[in-house]
């Protein structure tokens, strides 16, 4: 059986990491999450950790270091380049997206904001990239 889908959460709004996180363990998915609340401390945190996230979830608009800064970094590295990086925005503005898009990410959503709409979403981003939990032989 393999592991957890290990995800990486960036957003510089605590509030919004401690919902994200009680969503996913309410909802009981096999995830293992880590929150970093700036840019920065997430490049610090993929440089020294072991065992890389599976997928990274990062809010575009971060104080300090930017979510566009840390996905060229991101990209930038042989260690991280090959990560998926969903980007999730207050933003609706469809710029920002393409701009995402245009540096690296694999998707770019925009966050909701009802319960439900945060649920089903989460729920897509676990059913569309759970399979990250795989080696590449397919294997569990």
């Amino acid at each position: 059986m393999s592991g957890p889908l290990r995800l990486l959460f960036i957003d510089d709004q605590e509030t919004d990491l401690i919902f994200i996180e009680d969503l996913l363990t309410d909802t009981l998915l096999d995830v293992s999450f880590t929150a970093r609340t700036s840019a920065a401390d997430a490049l610090q945190y993929l440089a020294s950790t072991e065992i890389l996230p599976h997928l990274i979830v990062l809010d575009l608009h971060l104080t300090g270091l930017s979510g566009l800064e840390f996905l060229a970094a991101v990209r930038y590295s042989k260690r991280t380049q090959c990560i998926p990086v969903v980007v999730r925005s207050g933003s609706a503005d469809p710029q920002h997206h393409a701009d995402a898009l245009a540096a690296g990410a694999q998707t770019s959503l925009v966050k909701p904001f009802s319960y439900a709409d945060q649920l089903a979403q989460m729920l897509d981003l676990y059913e569309t990239w759970e399979h990250l939990r795989y080696d590449a032989k397919g294997h569990a």
